[in-house]
């Protein structure tokens, strides 16, 4: 009769070695528990029945990107979370992670992206994608066959390991995460650095980062008391993309251009340029080549100089040729820059370890008429912010009343406080904000909208802007003291005069492939909108008025145009050259676009269609938010 062994499921039994084993020989140490032994049939021997041991992932993974020219880059990228039932990795501008979606056919691959994956949104392919690797590797990581497929310059090689290659740079980067992963930080729930954790792993602290003792305040960027992985790996991996000084890109840009044609404008390089530089561009500034897709942001197969300087520059280069592109506001502008300022000068100082308080979101009021610029200017601030480190994101999400307020009692704070957990490390712009307090309304649920709100703005990290109309917002901060104590930094929009909106039209007007009569100065063309629209429907529209006057002005040139493109195509003979419709806007086309502009509300100029204009809450916001929009592709044409 042979032992009976332990049921499965329930307690062990008196455990029997194996015959020859160490224990079955007179082993006074009982050892490890044996596996466990299921009695196949009476009379049978046991059956041993091991469970499969789940592989677990690397902790680390480690990525070189080389360049036929010798030249290289290195990240180490640590354990995030898992993604398609595959571990993503990431650093703080490269991820890893596995790809599922179905764009033509299903496509399945590993990805090595400059962005994240989204989660709510698997249809599209990964953001930024700069290597992509077919196979599967039985649901590890895989570490052959990786294809560059950022740039068409060169071959770059990819390689991908889970073991540190003997020459992989030993840096700082790459012991943090280490850190991480001996502090037990690196799974997705957490992934925060206390003083308590230092003080528990103290030997493991000293001998593989040392800095976390002596640099705590600075790596603790939002004075939280604790060290996100994130701002460990901003302080010790910073961006690979150097940023450039006016010198520097002046020094550089000389260069590009040196070769270039007299006969060609010198505002911009092509192709041909950068060829004739090649190993100029390769050893000075590769990220023009690998990133040249991102520069082009107008894809015109050229980089003009301010696109240059916008991706390129640093924090106040990239602001200055910002604002140089936005017409009029000059006191804006001013008003950004001292903010840029005011940010920059308490970051360096918390980074040289002074403590300077942190402890209030960073929350801004926009007060401006209709069509002065609030959204674009919103756009900017956020990608300011992520600039100069301040947020991980430069994501812009747009809201109004009817993204916050619902319908039923408890569904506003929901809905609130899901947007407000969706933008958090980017920017939340609430968009005429004074909607959401109705007066002599006890019962509207706006109210719980602002409180959630309110709460939000005591968070350190949340950055929230708050915009709309002047008088209305001055009404909604002054029901509202909670608010208005918690403004950070407040600015003033103005009005445009006819000289912005003269040189706003122009570029309305060419955005849609027309030009306006040469012969017309820009004197005469803010005369003639001075002329020929009111004071009302300037002040109520602003960059919006050029809108209607481009729009219009074009139906009438197209209405003047018809019968004599009528009469050439009847008098066209075989081999003629092709009738081609004039695009010059004459001043009698611009005459008769400003008068069919909407009439503004308290408006008693003439107005022959009798149309009211009155500003009304955008159409369209009720739904999905604004898609948010990348620092490096700078705003080209005039702000409404």
């Amino acid at each position: 009769m042979f032992g009976r062994g332990p049921r499965v499921g329930g307690p062990p039994g008196p455990s029997v070695p194996p015959v020859g084993s160490p224990a079955s020989a007179g082993s006074a140490s009982p050892g490890p528990m044996p596996p466990a032994r299921v009695r196949a049939n009476r009379g049978a021997p046991d059956v041993v029945v091991s469970k499969p041991q789940k592989k677990a992932d690397p902790p680390m993974v480690f990525v070189e990107f080389q360049s036929k020219t010798g030249r290289s880059s290195s990240r180490t990228l640590g354990f995030k979370t898992r993604y398609n039932g595959r571990p993503h990795y990431s650093c703080q501008d490269l991820h890893l992670f596995y790809v599922e979606f179905a764009a033509f056919g299903r496509e399945q691959y590993w990805a090595l992206a400059r962005q994240p994956p989204d989660p709510k949104n698997k249809s599209v392919a990964p953001a930024g994608l700069r290597a992509k690797a077919e196979g599967d590797a039985d649901n590890g990581v895989c570490t052959e066959g990786w294809e560059y497929v950022e740039s068409g310059f060169g071959h770059v090689t990819v390689t991908v390991s889970i073991d540190r290659p003997a020459n992989f740079p030993d840096d700082k980067a790459q012991r943090a995460q280490q850190v991480l992963v001996a502090l037990g930080k690196h799974e997705e729930t957490d992934r925060a650095i206390s003083v308590r954790d230092l003080l528990r792993n103290i030997e493991v602290v000293e001998e593989l980062l040392p800095e976390l003792l002596t640099e705590f305040p600075k790596i603790d960027q939002d004075g939280n008391g604790s060290i996100s992985a994130e701002e460990l790996d901003r302080y010790f991996n910073p961006q690979a993309k150097k940023e450039y000084t006016r010198e520097e890109l002046d020094r550089i840009w000389a260069k590009l251009t040196s070769e270039t044609p007299r006969s060609v404008p010198p505002g911009w390089v092509d192709l041909r340029d950068m060829a004739k530089h090649y190993q100029f561009v390769d050893k000075n500034i590769p990220e023009l080549i690998e990133s040249f897709r991102d520069i082009d942001t107008d894809r015109s197969c050229s980089i003009e100089r301010s696109e240059f300087d916008a991706y390129f520059g640093d924090a106040e280069t990239w602001l200055e040729t910002k604002l140089k592109g936005i017409i009029g506001l000059e006191g804006l502008k001013e008003q950004i820059v001292n903010f840029y300022w005011s940010v920059k000068l308490d970051r360096l100082r918390r980074k040289a370890g002074t403590y300077v308080n942190q402890d209030e979101a960073v929350v801004l009021m926009f007060k401006g008429a209709p069509g002065v610029g609030k959204t674009t200017f919103a756009r900017l601030i956020a990608q300011l912010l992520f600039k100069i480190g301040i947020i991980p994101s430069d994501a812009l999400f747009e809201a109004q009343r009817d993204n916050l307020v619902g319908s039923h009692i408890g569904e506003t704070e929901k809905k609130t406080e899901e947007l407000i957990a969706r933008a958090h490390g980017g920017v939340l712009f609430v968009d005429e904000a004074y909607r959401l307090n109705v007066k002599d309304s006890e019962k509207d649920f706006g109210k719980e909208a602002i409180n959630s709100l309110m709460k939000a703005m005591t968070v350190k990290g949340k950055v929230i802007v708050l915009a709309g109309y002047p008088v209305e917002m001055d009404e909604f901060t002054a029901v509202n003291p909670g608010i208005k104590r918690r403004i950070t930094y407040e600015f003033v929009f103005d009005n445009y005069n006819e000289d912005d909106l003269a040189r706003i039209l122009d570029l309305q007007v060419r955005h849609r492939g027309f030009r306006i009569d040469e012969a017309l100065t820009r004197e005469e063309r803010a005369a003639l909108i001075k002329a020929e629209t009111s004071p009302e429907q300037r002040a109520s529209m602003n960059g919006g008025l050029c809108e209607h006057i481009a729009r219009n002005a074009i139906i009438a040139l197209n209405e003047a145009e018809v019968p004599r493109v009528k009469q050439l195509i009847a008098q066209q003979q075989p081999g003629d050259p092709l009738v081609s419709p004039s695009v010059t806007l004459l001043r009698e086309h611009l005459v008769a676009g400003c008068r069919k502009v909407p009439k503004a509300v308290g408006d008693g100029g003439a107005n022959p269609d009798n149309l009211t204009f009155a500003p009304q809450p955008r159409a369209g916001a009720k739904g999905a938010l604004a898609a948010p929009k990348s620092a490096r592709s700078p705003q080209k044409g005039p702000i409404t």
